[in-house]
């Protein structure tokens, strides 16, 4: 009974363990097995009554094994960047957070491919277990459906800048958010706008969300190869400063543009008031 029970229960995902000096290791997932219990029972009396001990093959009817496997995992031993934010114990608000940060955490994103918020969230509506709260629309808070989701892709790509990956879609809010310095929110809406990264690294890229009451944490796991060097780093916190200024001063957008470009040699464009490098990748 012990064993039915325990492997009756759905998939449980390896769960990443991260050390003080950044590095990772995943403990044990369990998979789900559906066991014929009829069968299971015969065998037991027919072992019984024989007096064998020997090992026996569990009947399993139906199975469903953890997708992270150990070869999987063993390509993710190192934490490539982290954000954290914080946020205000709204009963709605922190329900909204959760779902969605359980819904992107564990993405095992491969080298090429594009990562969609939107997608991994789904749809954030009340059949889905997301609560009316608070969201920012044109400037003001107003009450609307998966309030507070927003938090969760702006966490997600400020940890996405420090690690180096290339952003392909980000929006900012109509105005600043409290969470995070100027320029550094992403914004989201349902079968509108996405938030959306590539994985443009060698190796697999990890997603641990971490939530905890009135605190959020990413995690973007990987491989210690690809862990940014300082200087990448600073450079995107260079870029980071002239978000926040085109977002507070839109009229000052081409002018801090032009000076990123001259600054790091890069070829830049702009389409529906959207800014590209020459890689076609959004800078603001």
């Amino acid at each position: 009974a012990g064993i039915v029970k325990k492997y009756g229960e759905p998939t449980e995902e390896a769960k990443p363990h991260i050390s003080a000096n950044g590095t990772v290791t995943f403990g044990q997932g369990r998979p789900y097995l559906q066991i014929d219990r009829e069968k299971l029972s015969g065998m037991l009396v027919g072992e019984i009554s024989s007096g064998s001990h020997k090992d026996m093959e569990l009947p399993v009817l139906d199975e469903d094994g953890a997708f992270l496997d150990t070869e999987k995992a063993a390509r993710i031993n190192h934490v490539l960047a982290s954000y954290t934010t914080t946020f205000a114990l709204n009963p709605n608000r922190s329900n909204n957070i959760r779902l969605a940060a359980e819904s992107i955490n564990g993405e095992y994103i491969q080298p090429g491919q594009t990562f969609s918020f939107n997608r991994a969230t789904g749809k954030r509506i009340a059949e889905r277990g997301y609560k009316e709260a608070p969201v920012l629309i044109a400037g003001k808070l107003v009450p609307g459906a998966g309030g507070g989701v927003c938090q969760v892709s702006t966490t997600l790509f400020n940890a996405v800048l420090l690690s180096g990956l290339k952003v392909r879609s980000r929006s900012n809010h109509f105005s600043p958010v409290h969470y995070v310095p100027l320029g550094r929110d992403a914004t989201v809406a349902d079968g509108i706008i996405d938030f959306r990264f590539i994985n443009s690294l060698p190796h697999p890229v990890y997603i641990y969300a971490k939530y905890e009451p009135g605190r959020l944490t990413v995690y973007l796991l990987g491989n210690e190869l690809d862990t940014p060097s300082a200087a990448s780093v600073e450079e995107t916190q260079e870029l980071l400063k002239l978000c926040g200024m085109a977002q507070l001063y839109p009229k000052l957008k081409r002018d801090a543009i032009i000076y990123y470009g001259l600054l790091h040699g890069l070829s830049l464009f702009e389409i529906n008031d959207k800014l590209f490098d020459k890689n076609e990748e959004t800078l603001f």
